[in-house]
């Protein structure tokens, strides 16, 4: 189940429509991951509700779920506590099929105060009330992370040991919200793409720049960049993950 760059692209534009439909606070351009990582889970969890549609399966507790078929187990998911440590709440998931292959994934949510689970995990987002966080798909070499500092909010997308990320830059001070999109990899370092939200005569104002220059650009202009490959990008590996899962690991297909 691959995620096509036209699909992608509609899951972004719908993160964008929703951020700037909840809040004038985060109007339409200003990119938060809070919207990108909750339109990444919504794609994962939509392979799994579509497994409980298609097939018979079963949950044991929130931290195991079966898949059966001709009467025996052809897909088992176990949830694992893997403890607590400088704050870090750390969780480990296994996917295994049949077959004898495997697949992980390990979340680090900061500052949790309830325990992560499975079923949040596959149906949920377990992410997205905490402000720093990290998922790492571990075979299929892509990760997430969100980090707060000072200067504001850092979430890095990357593929690879680094080999190629998108990283997503927000802030907020009086008067002015920031928000930078941009995108590196071994042997490149593509446009930072910038949203600057601010007020002027009561009046919100959202203004667009592209480059290290900092260069105004018109909206549209802007949103041909960053829809053409930053958030595809971005959406097409949650679409990888799935199909490394059915193509080369035993995760059962689903239409």
């Amino acid at each position: 189940m691959l995620i096509t760059a036209s699909r992608a692209l509609a899951l972004g534009l719908l993160f964008l429509s929703f951020s700037a439909a909840a809040s004038l606070t985060w109007p339409k351009g200003m990119y938060t991951s809070s919207g990108i990582v909750s339109g990444m889970f919504r794609e994962f969890n939509r392979y799994f509700s579509q497994l409980q549609r298609h097939y018979p399966t079963e949950w044991k507790g929130n931290n195991s779920f079966m898949l059966w078929e001709g009467g025996k187990v052809i897909f088992r998911v176990y949830g694992r506590d893997l403890g607590t440590s400088a704050d870090w709440q750390r969780f480990h998931v296994s996917f295994s099929s049949d077959q004898g292959f495997k697949r992980s994934m390990i979340i680090k949510v900061k500052g949790a105060s309830e325990k992560l689970n499975l079923k949040t995990v596959l149906l949920g987002n377990p992410v997205i009330w905490h402000e720093e966080y990290s998922v790492d798909f571990v075979e299929q070499e892509f990760s997430f992370h969100r980090n707060r500092s000072i200067d504001g909010v850092k979430t890095v997308f990357e593929k690879g040991s680094g080999s190629v990320r998108v990283v997503l830059f927000e802030s907020e001070s009086p008067g002015e919200l920031y928000s930078e999109l941009f995108f590196n990899c071994d042997a490149c370092s593509g446009n930072p793409l910038i949203a600057k939200a601010s007020e002027s005569n009561g009046l919100e104002v959202t203004r667009y720049y592209r480059g290290k220059d900092t260069r105004p650009v018109a909206s549209n202009e802007f949103f041909k960049e960053a829809n053409s490959f930053y958030i595809p990008w971005i959406f097409m590996q949650v679409g990888y993950v799935v199909s490394d899962g059915v193509d080369l690991a035993g995760w059962p297909a689903v239409e």
